[in-house]
Protein backbone atom coordinates (compact mmCIF):
# COMPACT_ATOMS: atom_id res chain seq x y z
CA UNK A 1 0.00 0.00 0.00
CA UNK A 2 1.41 3.35 -0.96
CA UNK A 3 2.37 5.64 2.05
CA UNK A 4 1.06 8.36 -0.32
CA UNK A 5 -2.43 8.05 -0.24
CA UNK A 6 -4.90 7.28 2.26
CA UNK A 7 -6.75 4.06 2.00
CA UNK A 8 -9.64 5.36 4.12
CA UNK A 9 -10.42 7.66 1.05
CA UNK A 10 -10.65 5.60 -1.86
CA UNK A 11 -13.53 3.32 -2.18
CA UNK A 12 -12.55 -0.19 -2.81
CA UNK A 13 -13.07 -2.02 -6.37
CA UNK A 14 -16.48 -4.05 -6.38
CA UNK A 15 -14.46 -7.16 -7.21
CA UNK A 16 -12.34 -7.47 -3.82
CA UNK A 17 -15.06 -5.98 -1.68
CA UNK A 18 -15.94 -9.06 1.35
CA UNK A 19 -19.26 -8.31 3.24
CA UNK A 20 -21.76 -9.92 5.29
CA UNK A 21 -25.18 -10.07 5.56
CA UNK A 22 -24.72 -7.26 2.54
CA UNK A 23 -24.39 -5.07 6.36
CA UNK A 24 -20.59 -5.22 6.50
CA UNK A 25 -17.82 -4.03 4.00
CA UNK A 26 -14.20 -4.06 4.48
CA UNK A 27 -12.35 -1.24 2.71
CA UNK A 28 -9.00 -3.04 1.87
CA UNK A 29 -6.98 -6.18 2.45
CA UNK A 30 -5.36 -6.00 6.43
CA UNK A 31 -2.23 -4.91 7.29
CA UNK A 32 0.08 -5.14 10.20
CA UNK A 33 0.93 -2.79 12.58
CA UNK A 34 4.02 -3.36 15.48
CA UNK A 35 3.18 -1.39 18.33
CA UNK A 36 6.53 -0.77 20.46
CA UNK A 37 7.10 -2.14 23.80
CA UNK A 38 6.73 0.57 26.58
CA UNK A 39 4.42 3.03 24.74
CA UNK A 40 3.20 4.67 27.20
CA UNK A 41 -0.66 6.38 25.78
CA UNK A 42 0.10 9.47 28.12
CA UNK A 43 3.34 10.12 26.21
CA UNK A 44 1.40 9.89 22.27
CA UNK A 45 -0.51 13.18 23.44
CA UNK A 46 2.63 14.79 23.10
CA UNK A 47 3.65 13.87 19.94
CA UNK A 48 3.99 17.07 17.56
CA UNK A 49 1.80 14.10 14.75
CA UNK A 50 -1.40 15.09 17.01
CA UNK A 51 -4.06 17.33 18.03
CA UNK A 52 -5.64 15.91 21.09
CA UNK A 53 -7.62 16.60 24.40
CA UNK A 54 -6.08 17.46 26.94
CA UNK A 55 -6.80 15.49 29.81
CA UNK A 56 -6.91 18.43 32.13
CA UNK A 57 -9.52 19.93 30.19
CA UNK A 58 -11.57 17.12 29.26
CA UNK A 59 -14.57 15.35 31.43
CA UNK A 60 -16.97 12.31 30.70
CA UNK A 61 -18.93 14.59 28.87
CA UNK A 62 -16.36 15.34 25.64
CA UNK A 63 -14.31 12.39 26.13
CA UNK A 64 -15.06 8.52 27.23
CA UNK A 65 -13.66 7.65 30.61
CA UNK A 66 -11.79 4.89 29.16
CA UNK A 67 -9.91 7.93 27.60
CA UNK A 68 -9.35 9.87 30.93
CA UNK A 69 -8.38 7.34 32.87
CA UNK A 70 -5.58 5.77 30.62
CA UNK A 71 -3.92 8.81 30.70
CA UNK A 72 -4.40 9.56 34.52
CA UNK A 73 -3.00 5.82 35.09
CA UNK A 74 -0.18 5.84 32.56
CA UNK A 75 -1.53 3.48 30.52
CA UNK A 76 1.06 1.23 28.38
CA UNK A 77 -0.64 0.67 24.98
CA UNK A 78 -0.51 -3.44 24.26
CA UNK A 79 2.59 -4.30 22.61
CA UNK A 80 2.80 -6.70 19.40
CA UNK A 81 1.75 -7.08 16.31
CA UNK A 82 -1.81 -6.73 15.27
CA UNK A 83 -3.53 -6.81 11.64
CA UNK A 84 -5.75 -4.20 10.79
CA UNK A 85 -8.30 -3.22 8.64
CA UNK A 86 -11.49 -1.35 8.25
CA UNK A 87 -15.28 -1.43 7.20
CA UNK A 88 -17.87 0.60 6.50
CA UNK A 89 -21.23 -0.60 7.94
CA UNK A 90 -24.39 -0.18 4.96
CA UNK A 91 -27.36 -0.97 7.55
CA UNK A 92 -27.21 -2.35 11.04
CA UNK A 93 -30.56 -4.39 12.12
CA UNK A 94 -32.41 -3.37 15.09
CA UNK A 95 -31.55 -6.01 17.84
CA UNK A 96 -33.79 -5.21 20.99
CA UNK A 97 -31.84 -4.47 23.93
CA UNK A 98 -28.90 -4.28 22.30
CA UNK A 99 -26.81 -0.90 21.36
CA UNK A 100 -25.16 -0.13 17.63
CA UNK A 101 -21.85 -1.05 18.95
CA UNK A 102 -22.97 -4.60 19.76
CA UNK A 103 -24.84 -5.39 16.66
CA UNK A 104 -21.76 -4.12 14.42
CA UNK A 105 -19.36 -6.15 16.87
CA UNK A 106 -21.37 -9.54 15.99
CA UNK A 107 -21.21 -8.63 12.25
CA UNK A 108 -17.88 -8.08 12.23
CA UNK A 109 -16.69 -11.35 14.18
CA UNK A 110 -18.50 -13.14 11.35
CA UNK A 111 -15.82 -12.00 8.16
CA UNK A 112 -13.44 -14.23 9.56
CA UNK A 113 -14.60 -16.46 12.18
CA UNK A 114 -11.56 -18.34 12.07
CA UNK A 115 -9.87 -15.04 13.23
CA UNK A 116 -12.00 -13.09 14.51
CA UNK A 117 -12.39 -9.55 13.85
CA UNK A 118 -12.95 -7.26 16.06
CA UNK A 119 -13.87 -3.42 16.70
CA UNK A 120 -10.33 -1.90 17.45
CA UNK A 121 -10.02 0.05 20.67
CA UNK A 122 -9.04 3.68 21.48
CA UNK A 123 -5.58 3.05 22.69
CA UNK A 124 -5.13 0.98 18.96
CA UNK A 125 -6.33 3.63 17.09
CA UNK A 126 -4.06 5.95 18.52
CA UNK A 127 -1.03 3.70 18.03
CA UNK A 128 -1.94 3.18 14.51
CA UNK A 129 -2.09 6.91 14.07
CA UNK A 130 1.29 7.22 15.67
CA UNK A 131 3.11 4.34 13.64
CA UNK A 132 0.81 4.92 10.41
CA UNK A 133 0.23 8.90 10.58
CA UNK A 134 0.88 9.21 6.53
CA UNK A 135 -2.42 6.47 6.18
CA UNK A 136 -4.89 8.81 8.47
CA UNK A 137 -6.90 10.84 5.35
CA UNK A 138 -9.46 13.28 6.14
CA UNK A 139 -12.28 10.95 6.56
CA UNK A 140 -13.29 9.98 10.32
CA UNK A 141 -11.81 6.60 11.54
CA UNK A 142 -13.54 5.28 14.29
CA UNK A 143 -12.77 3.70 17.59
CA UNK A 144 -15.76 2.18 19.06
CA UNK A 145 -14.45 -0.86 20.99
CA UNK A 146 -13.92 0.42 24.79
CA UNK A 147 -16.28 2.91 24.44
CA UNK A 148 -19.11 3.06 27.03
CA UNK A 149 -22.72 2.68 25.99
CA UNK A 150 -23.55 5.97 27.48
CA UNK A 151 -20.29 7.63 25.54
CA UNK A 152 -19.68 8.50 22.04
CA UNK A 153 -17.02 6.90 20.22
CA UNK A 154 -13.43 8.45 19.55
CA UNK A 155 -12.13 8.73 15.81
CA UNK A 156 -8.98 10.48 13.82
CA UNK A 157 -9.07 12.25 11.24
CA UNK A 158 -6.67 14.83 9.30
CA UNK A 159 -7.67 18.76 9.26
CA UNK A 160 -5.47 21.94 8.06
CA UNK A 161 -3.10 21.62 11.50
CA UNK A 162 -2.52 17.79 11.33
CA UNK A 163 -4.23 14.56 12.75
CA UNK A 164 -6.55 15.12 15.64
CA UNK A 165 -8.51 12.98 17.21
CA UNK A 166 -11.70 14.02 18.95
CA UNK A 167 -15.65 12.44 19.95
CA UNK A 168 -17.05 11.32 16.91
CA UNK A 169 -20.98 12.59 16.88
CA UNK A 170 -22.14 10.54 13.46
CA UNK A 171 -23.51 7.44 13.33
CA UNK A 172 -22.07 4.01 12.39
CA UNK A 173 -23.74 3.87 9.36
CA UNK A 174 -23.03 7.44 7.83
CA UNK A 175 -21.34 8.33 4.41
CA UNK A 176 -17.71 8.23 4.42
CA UNK A 177 -17.06 6.76 7.96
CA UNK A 178 -14.39 4.14 8.36
CA UNK A 179 -14.67 1.68 11.53
CA UNK A 180 -11.30 0.42 12.30
CA UNK A 181 -10.99 -3.15 13.35
CA UNK A 182 -7.79 -5.21 14.69
CA UNK A 183 -7.23 -8.44 15.58
CA UNK A 184 -4.13 -10.55 16.35
CA UNK A 185 -1.75 -11.02 13.96
CA UNK A 186 -1.28 -14.85 13.40
CA UNK A 187 1.87 -16.06 11.47
CA UNK A 188 1.75 -19.60 10.38
CA UNK A 189 5.63 -20.52 11.00
CA UNK A 190 5.27 -24.25 9.99
CA UNK A 191 4.06 -23.07 6.35
CA UNK A 192 6.10 -20.03 6.37
CA UNK A 193 9.59 -19.84 4.04
CA UNK A 194 10.65 -16.44 5.78
CA UNK A 195 13.47 -15.31 7.70
CA UNK A 196 12.31 -16.93 11.20
CA UNK A 197 14.11 -13.46 12.76
CA UNK A 198 11.03 -11.95 11.03
CA UNK A 199 8.38 -14.27 12.29
CA UNK A 200 9.56 -14.45 16.04
CA UNK A 201 6.73 -11.40 17.22
CA UNK A 202 4.15 -14.03 15.39
CA UNK A 203 5.24 -16.98 17.22
CA UNK A 204 2.55 -18.38 19.86
CA UNK A 205 4.04 -18.79 22.79
CA UNK A 206 3.47 -20.63 26.41
CA UNK A 207 1.62 -18.54 28.56
CA UNK A 208 3.85 -17.18 31.45
CA UNK A 209 3.23 -18.85 34.92
CA UNK A 210 2.69 -16.03 37.88
CA UNK A 211 6.07 -16.87 39.42
CA UNK A 212 7.67 -16.02 36.16
CA UNK A 213 5.81 -12.53 35.87
CA UNK A 214 6.94 -12.03 39.65
CA UNK A 215 10.28 -12.30 38.74
CA UNK A 216 9.98 -10.24 35.45
CA UNK A 217 8.66 -7.89 37.80
CA UNK A 218 11.34 -7.84 40.47
CA UNK A 219 13.79 -7.45 37.72
CA UNK A 220 12.43 -4.32 36.34
CA UNK A 221 12.55 -2.96 39.76
CA UNK A 222 15.98 -3.92 40.26
CA UNK A 223 17.09 -1.43 37.43
CA UNK A 224 16.71 1.37 39.60
CA UNK A 225 18.83 1.55 43.21
CA UNK A 226 17.56 3.69 46.42
CA UNK A 227 20.18 5.91 45.07
CA UNK A 228 18.35 6.70 41.97
CA UNK A 229 14.76 6.90 43.46
CA UNK A 230 16.24 9.55 45.82
CA UNK A 231 17.15 11.98 42.76
CA UNK A 232 13.93 11.52 41.29
CA UNK A 233 12.45 12.57 44.67
CA UNK A 234 14.61 15.41 44.64
CA UNK A 235 13.07 16.54 41.48
CA UNK A 236 10.51 19.60 42.27
CA UNK A 237 10.88 21.76 39.51
CA UNK A 238 10.44 20.46 36.29
CA UNK A 239 13.43 22.63 35.07
CA UNK A 240 15.81 20.40 37.17
CA UNK A 241 15.29 17.63 34.96
CA UNK A 242 17.40 19.78 32.46
CA UNK A 243 20.50 19.65 34.36
CA UNK A 244 22.83 22.06 36.39
CA UNK A 245 23.27 24.53 34.15
CA UNK A 246 19.25 25.33 33.03
CA UNK A 247 18.32 25.31 36.98
CA UNK A 248 17.88 29.10 36.83
CA UNK A 249 16.10 29.37 33.21
CA UNK A 250 13.23 29.87 34.72
CA UNK A 251 14.55 33.23 36.66
CA UNK A 252 16.25 34.09 33.40
CA UNK A 253 13.64 33.92 30.67
CA UNK A 254 10.08 33.80 32.89
CA UNK A 255 7.37 31.18 33.20
CA UNK A 256 6.13 31.49 29.53
CA UNK A 257 9.18 30.94 27.97
CA UNK A 258 10.04 28.28 30.17
CA UNK A 259 6.79 26.46 29.46
CA UNK A 260 7.13 26.32 25.69
CA UNK A 261 10.67 25.14 25.70
CA UNK A 262 9.63 22.35 28.44
CA UNK A 263 6.51 22.17 25.80
CA UNK A 264 9.46 21.04 22.97
CA UNK A 265 11.59 19.33 25.52
CA UNK A 266 9.26 16.46 26.06
CA UNK A 267 7.85 16.21 22.22
CA UNK A 268 11.18 15.53 21.70
CA UNK A 269 11.66 13.07 24.48
CA UNK A 270 8.74 10.85 23.46
CA UNK A 271 8.96 7.25 23.43
CA UNK A 272 8.71 6.75 19.85
CA UNK A 273 11.93 9.08 18.95
CA UNK A 274 15.16 7.68 19.10
CA UNK A 275 18.61 9.55 19.95
CA UNK A 276 20.72 10.78 17.14
CA UNK A 277 24.25 8.63 15.84
CA UNK A 278 25.95 10.03 18.73
CA UNK A 279 23.32 9.04 21.19
CA UNK A 280 22.07 12.17 22.20
CA UNK A 281 18.12 13.32 21.73
CA UNK A 282 17.71 16.88 19.96
CA UNK A 283 15.00 19.02 19.57
CA UNK A 284 14.07 19.11 15.35
CA UNK A 285 14.86 22.46 13.84
CA UNK A 286 11.41 22.64 12.42
CA UNK A 287 10.21 22.53 15.77
CA UNK A 288 12.50 25.94 16.90
CA UNK A 289 10.16 28.48 15.12
CA UNK A 290 7.14 26.77 16.41
CA UNK A 291 8.30 27.18 19.82
CA UNK A 292 8.93 31.63 19.53
CA UNK A 293 5.62 31.45 17.57
CA UNK A 294 3.90 29.54 20.69
CA UNK A 295 5.75 31.82 23.03
CA UNK A 296 4.33 35.35 21.25
CA UNK A 297 0.86 33.77 20.54
CA UNK A 298 1.06 33.22 24.88
CA UNK A 299 2.12 37.15 25.11
CA UNK A 300 5.40 37.03 25.57
CA UNK A 301 7.56 40.17 23.65
CA UNK A 302 10.45 38.26 21.93
CA UNK A 303 13.08 40.80 21.02
CA UNK A 304 15.89 39.86 18.59
CA UNK A 305 18.03 39.34 21.91
CA UNK A 306 15.66 37.22 23.67
CA UNK A 307 15.38 34.88 20.14
CA UNK A 308 18.59 34.24 20.02
CA UNK A 309 19.14 32.99 23.50
CA UNK A 310 15.72 30.77 23.19
CA UNK A 311 17.49 29.39 20.12
CA UNK A 312 20.89 28.45 21.63
CA UNK A 313 19.14 27.17 24.47
CA UNK A 314 17.27 24.78 22.38
CA UNK A 315 19.93 24.15 20.44
CA UNK A 316 22.11 23.01 22.75
CA UNK A 317 22.02 19.02 23.38
CA UNK A 318 22.47 18.93 26.79
CA UNK A 319 18.88 20.19 27.15
CA UNK A 320 17.52 16.54 26.40
CA UNK A 321 19.73 14.71 27.93
CA UNK A 322 20.82 15.27 31.42
CA UNK A 323 21.40 12.08 33.67
CA UNK A 324 18.49 13.18 35.48
CA UNK A 325 16.04 13.46 32.25
CA UNK A 326 17.40 9.93 31.32
CA UNK A 327 16.69 8.79 34.89
CA UNK A 328 13.33 9.80 34.99
CA UNK A 329 12.54 8.56 31.33
CA UNK A 330 13.92 5.17 31.94
CA UNK A 331 11.47 4.95 35.41
CA UNK A 332 8.69 5.83 33.33
CA UNK A 333 8.91 3.45 31.14
CA UNK A 334 9.77 0.82 33.36
CA UNK A 335 6.80 2.03 35.36
CA UNK A 336 4.91 1.14 32.66
CA UNK A 337 5.97 -2.28 32.42
CA UNK A 338 4.88 -2.58 35.68
CA UNK A 339 1.65 -1.64 35.22
CA UNK A 340 1.16 -3.76 32.71
CA UNK A 341 2.28 -7.03 34.74
CA UNK A 342 -0.21 -6.35 37.45
CA UNK A 343 -2.99 -5.70 34.98
CA UNK A 344 -2.55 -9.68 34.14
CA UNK A 345 -1.32 -10.66 37.46
CA UNK A 346 -4.34 -9.26 39.12
CA UNK A 347 -6.33 -11.50 37.26
CA UNK A 348 -4.43 -14.76 37.81
CA UNK A 349 -6.44 -16.95 40.78
CA UNK A 350 -2.58 -18.63 41.40
CA UNK A 351 -1.43 -15.65 42.56
CA UNK A 352 -1.67 -15.63 46.69
CA UNK A 353 -3.60 -12.28 46.94
CA UNK A 354 -1.17 -10.98 50.11
CA UNK A 355 1.92 -11.71 47.19
CA UNK A 356 -0.16 -9.38 45.08
CA UNK A 357 -0.63 -6.29 47.46
CA UNK A 358 3.36 -6.58 48.18
CA UNK A 359 3.78 -6.01 44.29
CA UNK A 360 1.30 -3.09 44.16
CA UNK A 361 2.88 -1.32 47.06
CA UNK A 362 6.24 -1.32 45.16
CA UNK A 363 4.63 -0.07 41.57
CA UNK A 364 3.30 2.53 44.38
CA UNK A 365 6.42 3.54 45.41
CA UNK A 366 7.91 3.77 42.23
CA UNK A 367 5.71 5.73 40.95
CA UNK A 368 5.62 8.28 43.85
CA UNK A 369 9.50 8.90 43.13
CA UNK A 370 8.85 9.61 39.41
CA UNK A 371 5.73 12.07 40.69
CA UNK A 372 3.72 13.43 38.17
CA UNK A 373 4.34 16.50 36.26
CA UNK A 374 1.85 19.24 36.44
CA UNK A 375 1.34 22.11 34.33
CA UNK A 376 5.10 21.91 32.93
CA UNK A 377 6.38 23.52 35.93
CA UNK A 378 6.13 21.55 39.43
CA UNK A 379 6.53 17.85 40.05
CA UNK A 380 3.93 16.64 42.38
CA UNK A 381 3.59 12.88 43.67
CA UNK A 382 1.11 11.48 41.95
CA UNK A 383 -2.38 10.45 43.67
CA UNK A 384 -2.51 6.76 44.49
Amino acid sequence: MSNNESPFEKPRPPETSEAVNGNVELLFPSETMNVPENMLLSRIVSTQAFELPNVDEVDEYTAPETYIAALKNESVVQSGVYEWTACRIGQLPKVEGKKAAEVAAELVSQIDPSNPWRLATLTELMAFGLTHPELVGHRPIVACGETDPSHYPMCLQRTSTGIRLYVYRGGLTQEGTAIFLSRACVVDVENSTGDSDALIDGKVEEPQSYEEKVQDFYRELEKFSEGDREELRSVVEVTQLLGHDFANLRVRLGDIVVDKIMNEVIRARIPTNTPGSDGLYRIAPEREEVCLASIERAGQIVDIEMREEILAILRNPDLLNSDTMNLRERARASHGVLVELLKSLEVDATLPREELAELIKQRKILSSAIGNQNKLNVIHPPVE
